[in-house]
């Protein structure tokens, strides 16, 4: 009786195995989703607008420039923020974008 399950349990496991073996499994392209850099970036041909600006101005440490200055290390800030806040990229002919990245930097911690 005992070697009777004992091979119940090892042909189970044999075709665990077998199946886990046996599937193929496809292979993907590995895809970078973290460049911080865009591939294209379109915002040198943009002029940028905020309703709301930061205290210091656009040019400020924290002002609205940096939004697109290509430094991760920087940040635009309003404080307090506000709800009707929009900020928007304004061009002089149609462009296509697929995808974009936003990054903060120099947040206090917490």
């Amino acid at each position: 009786m005992i070697f009777l399950q004992n091979a119940k349990k090892a042909f189970c496991l044999l075709a665990v195995f077998t199946l886990l073996l046996g599937c193929g499994k496809e292979e993907y392209p590995t895809v970078d989703l973290f460049t911080w850099k865009a591939k294209v970036d379109v915002t040198a041909k943009a002029i940028l607008s905020v309703n709301i600006e930061n205290g210091a101005g656009s040019s400020g440490g924290e002002g609205s420039a940096k939004v697109i200055d290509n430094d991760f290390n920087s940040k635009f800030l309003i404080n307090p923020y506000q709800t009707n806040f929009y900020m928007q990229l304004s061009f002089p002919s149609p462009q296509q974008v697929a995808s974009y990245t936003l990054t903060s930097g120099g947040d206090a911690p917490g």
